[in-house]
Order: C-alpha cells, then structure tokens, then sequence
C-alpha cells in the first residue's frame, strides 16, 4: 500500500470524510505499525513514499543489502570466510594449494590463563563454545606475563573439533603467576 502526500489546505477549505479517509486512514494503513502482522518485521522504503515489509530471518542470519531483491535487503547467512587454501575440502590443517570457498565457516575467540606454581612450564586447556565439523585452525597471542620473565616456548597443540592446548614455557622458574592470552579458531562449522 503506497502512502499518499497530504495536499496543503488553505483557509476556509473543506476537510470532508473523502479527505480524511485518503490522507489520514489510508496513509496510517500504510504506514508503521500498521504494516505489521507479527515480530521481527521490518518497515524497508521501496519508493518515494512508500515502504514495504521484510520479515525476519532465520537464527544466525544477517542483514545483507542485494539489489536484486525486490525490497533492496534480505537477511542471508554470510560466511566469515570467503576463500580458503589447502589440501582438503573439509581438514583446514591439510597443506596444499588449492582454493576453496567455504560452505559454512565459523570463527570463535576467548581468552585464557596458563597458571604456574613452582614450575617453568605450564598448561591449559580450552574448550570451543560450539564444537567444529573438522580440526580448526587456531591462533593465540599473549596479553600479559609477569614482569622479569621471558617466554622460551609458546604451544598451541593437541587441537580436537571441541578443544585445544596452549602449552607455555618461561625462562626460568615462577613460584606462583599467570600468563594471559587471546585465542582465536577459525574452521567448519558443524
């Protein structure tokens, strides 16, 4: 339903049931609220003075502008990852050198802490929010370390679909402290 411009009215004009069902009924029935008939709809503009309805999407979904779509937006699911290289369509960690567009990517980060008690290595173990398909990639960098001390050995390993291990060795040996990271997992969802 398009919205219709409100004329101006001069003084001593008749304002009648005509005028107020085309301007002031029929644009309210094309207007916001009015549109809508359940949650989650949007109000999208599809012309000057006029505005159609997009419904909501599916769980996951994103806001995506497409011209070719009759309201100019849709929701879509957009894939984090475009293009990845490898030797596998579903192991990430395969060499090769083959490109492949992923169906389905998911990139999830966290922090962690690696305590040590009276030792110069330490370990901890982090478990995904959301388990992978496939072994995903995973990236750390430090945040913090206490200070005088050193890092010989830094260690992502032991990756699983659900779980990883920072494994840190310092210089020499911390009676008691921490070693802050960030972690990032990049793979296929599941």
């Amino acid at each position: 339903m398009a919205y219709t411009p409100v004329p101006a009215v001069a003084a001593g004009d008749t304002i009648d049931e005509v005028f107020i069902n085309t301007y002031w009924v029929d644009n309210m029935a094309a207007g916001v609220p009015d549109i809508f008939s359940t949650k989650g709809q949007l109000a999208v503009g599809l012309d000057v003075d006029e505005v159609g309805v997009l419904n909501v999407g599916t769980d996951g979904e994103v806001l995506h502008a497409d011209s070719t779509q009759a309201l100019g937006v849709i929701w879509k699911n957009i894939n984090a990852i475009y293009r990845r290289q490898g030797g596998s369509a579903t192991n990430w960690n395969s060499q090769g050198s083959t490109n492949y567009t992923p169906a389905n990517s998911l990139i999830q980060v966290g922090t962690g802490r690696v305590p040590f008690a009276v030792s110069a290595t330490g370990n901890k173990e982090i478990t995904f929010p959301v388990a992978y398909s496939a072994v995903p990639i995973v990236l750390i960098t430090l945040i913090s370390i206490p200070l005088t001390y050193a890092i010989d050995r830094l260690q992502v390993g032991l990756e699983t679909t659900t779980r990883f291990f920072t494994y840190v060795e310092l210089d020499s040996t911390l009676a008691s402290g921490s070693v802050d990271f960030n972690w990032m997992a990049i793979g296929p969802a599941s």
